[in-house]
């Protein structure tokens, strides 16, 4: 879907797309890929503990960090990643990188503890908080009361912006 994405919208993959998961283990890692028989998942992820016993489908998949995907760009102008609960991980291994590299971060979250996580994360390194909205619940949004499933938060890099 994603080099059909490229190809339409007139642009060359080039190698961009890469058929990895993002994931600091250093080895393949389940990722879920369907829910029971008849149910697809239309947010694949890297699996979490016990995927395979609540009925979650799986296969093995090589990994790269986010380091590895952003080494060879100077700067990013946005990471938007809705990475079904794999966020904590990310953010935890890679905040000297986005700190250096990226402007803009765009996350779905998935825990509220997570997203307690991240605010730390974020906040400590300096970044200045735009959007949050937090998951499973109804939040107040410039557009009145929205309920979220997945919750969002959006930072700016202040030393890039």
């Amino acid at each position: 879907w994603a080099r059909e994405s490229l190809s339409l919208n007139g642009l060359a993959d080039s190698g961009a797309v890469l058929e990895r998961a993002v994931a600091y283990t250093g080895q393949p890692v389940p990722f879920v890929i369907s829910h029971h028989e008849r149910e697809l998942m239309y947010d694949p992820c890297v699996a979490w503990g016990g995927a395979e016993q609540d009925g979650w489908g799986t296969i093995m998949v090589d990994t790269v960090t986010f380091e590895q995907v952003a080494s060879s760009f100077d700067r990013i102008d946005l990471v938007d990643m809705d990475l079904q609960r794999a966020e904590r991980e990310l953010v935890a291994n890679s905040m000297d990188t986005l700190n250096a590299k990226v402007k803009r971060v765009h996350i779905g979250t998935h825990l509220p503890d997570i997203e307690d996580e991240l605010r730390v994360h974020f906040a400590k390194a300096g970044w200045r908080n735009v959007w949050d909205f937090g998951c499973n619940r109804e939040n107040e949004t410039p557009y009145g009361r929205i309920p979220f499933v997945d919750g969002v938060q959006s930072w700016i890099n202040s030393r890039l912006s």
